[in-house]
């Protein structure tokens, strides 16, 4: 799992938030400063690195610097490095935690709540719904793992198709550039122009049958 994601997943959990609370919002709220953690960390790193606040709308970014320019925004910067030190500290010191379990239900085990979220992430969250097409009636309906420990259905829930397009795409990756199952790639974003090497834009011709839109 990225580390990135997981810490998606740990920040958004409810024993993050209730480090947050003790830690960092009492001094906002104190000072009634609005901005949001990962502003906050942008900041505080603009300090060595001013172009990581570029991105950022012009508005925003003067806000920040306002922000960053007050007498208590030191008091704001220790009490957000003493988050990320409880942070750290409390997910990975080893508790006593209770895990979903496939053959028990739950289980009680030792590990730390970043190994918790860990094992989590690896359990296969997906939903299946048979109907039967002469008559319309529910054949099998299992929204989940376990619905007493995760509260979501994912038969009822509304999401975009997300990796359902994946073996289509493989499909054609394989057949039509010869692409391998076992072949490996770099996990980082990829860019390229529109339509290049296919569509032959501008100064290698465009076929007539392109919109005008995709010829410009």
């Amino acid at each position: 799992m990225r580390l990135d994601a997981l810490e998606l997943r740990a920040k958004s959990s409810a024993r993050y938030k209730a480090l947050k609370k003790q830690y960092l919002l009492p001094v906002l709220l104190k000072y009634r400063i609005n901005i949001t953690e990962d502003e906050l960390a942008l900041l505080i790193e603009s300090e060595s690195k001013p172009e990581v606040l570029k991105n950022l709308s012009k508005n925003r970014r003067n806000e920040l610097i306002k922000t960053k320019s007050k007498e208590n925004f030191n008091e704001i910067k220790l009490a957000y490095n003493a988050l990320q030190q409880a942070y750290k500290t409390a997910f990975s010191t080893k508790v006593k935690l209770k895990v979903f379990d496939h053959l028990h239900g739950t289980r009680e085990v030792e590990m730390t709540p970043m190994d918790s979220i860990r094992y989590h992430a690896m359990l296969l969250q997906t939903g299946l719904i048979a109907i039967d097409p002469h008559n319309g009636y529910v054949k099998c309906w299992n929204g989940g793992l376990d619905f007493e420990y995760f509260k979501y259905d994912h038969v009822t829930s509304r999401r975009s198709i997300g990796s359902t397009a994946k073996p289509f795409l493989y499909t054609v990756a394989m057949t039509e550039k010869g692409i391998k199952p076992c072949d490996e790639f770099q996990d980082i974003p990829y860019s390229i122009l529109p339509a290049r090497q296919i569509l032959k834009i501008k100064s290698l011709g465009i076929p007539k049958m392109l919109p005008k839109s995709i010829q410009r």
